[in-house]
């Protein structure tokens, strides 16, 4: 089978562009620069952006894959109402030109920003955002991608993200930054420290968007994430009993407040029965398991 994947050289590219030709898949990977991963006897690199639709078009029509799986979203950390709409119009380009071209199942994902709940269990029916530009450009991109694939009879799936870490993610994203600063001696600075959310380890993404193709289930949307919730307080200290340390300042001084005084923390997480029900995914680390691979990575650099 061919699989076309966009974003497949970032952070979630890379470890599911690894899964998929673990499992023998025939992987193309639109890029600007090559990585390296092994078997690369089954990878196929695509020089370009999304931004090219002439290229696109030749590709699809070239390589023919079956499955297409856009991760890629430029941009980020930024989330303006340009670059939103920006992204927004390279999804629909995609998605239109892969369904005319006999891609079968389109795997695209979301974000559990998409939700206006910040409490308790979420599920896919649970009311989206339409207040910000970002989840509102994201749940707009489902909406017509969806549209796009009844109309060509091809399967569609969204899959809503909660916190995603492991290997390669950006050093400003919470966890590396936590696991640097304690190794480096830095004063550790965070506003919301009793916030708790559904973290969630790449390698559990990756297996879950591949659960997606395996199994192509009936339904379109797909919740993502471990099911349970962490504070960030409670990550801080784990890591630091990792390095065998004590904490620089309490955790208590590092509260968000708010005119009122302390912001009530946000506390919501993934409801996993769907896609449990229907592929049999769910995750299979902790967030403790986790944390220590990245922390014996770092050991080792």
């Amino acid at each position: 089978m061919n699989i076309f994947v966009t974003g497949g050289t970032g952070f979630i590219g890379k470890t599911l562009v690894t899964r998929l030709l673990e499992q023998g898949y025939n992987v193309y990977v639109l890029t600007r620069h090559a990585e390296n991963f092994q078997n690369q006897s089954s990878l196929k690199y695509v020089q370009g952006n999304l931004k090219d639709v002439s290229l696109l078009e030749y590709m699809f029509r070239e390589i023919k894959p079956q499955v297409l799986i856009h991760l890629a979203w430029e941009g980020l950390p930024e989330y303006s109402l340009q670059i939103s709409c920006q992204n927004l119009n390279y999804g629909i380009d995609l998605f239109y030109i892969a369904a005319k071209n006999a891609c079968s199942t389109i795997i695209s994902t979301g974000s559990c920003w998409e939700y206006e709940s910040r409490k308790g269990k979420i599920t896919e029916k649970s009311k989206l955002n339409s207040s910000a530009f970002f989840p509102a450009v994201k749940n707009s991109l489902r909406l017509i991608g969806k549209a796009i694939a009844h109309e060509n009879k091809i399967n569609f799936y969204w899959l809503r993200l909660f916190y995603v870490y492991g290997p390669g993610q950006r050093s400003t994203s919470l966890i590396p930054y936590i696991l640097n600063s304690i190794k480096k001696g830095k004063i550790i600075r965070i506003n919301s420290p009793n916030n708790k959310n559904d973290f969630v380890y790449v390698d559990d993404v990756a297996k879950a968007i591949s659960s997606v193709i395996e199994s192509k289930p009936d339904d379109t949307t797909y919740n993502i994430g471990s099911g349970s919730l962490t504070s960030i307080k409670d990550i801080v200290y784990y890591i630091y009993s990792l390095f065998h340390r004590d904490l620089e300042r309490p955790v208590s001084e590092m509260l968000n407040t708010g005119i009122n005084g302390i912001v009530e923390p946000d506390a919501f997480f993934a409801d996993l029965s769907k896609i449990f029900n229907h592929t049999g995914w769910k995750a299979e680390y902790s967030i403790e398991s986790g944390i220590k691979v990245l922390f014996n990575n770092l050991n080792h650099i």
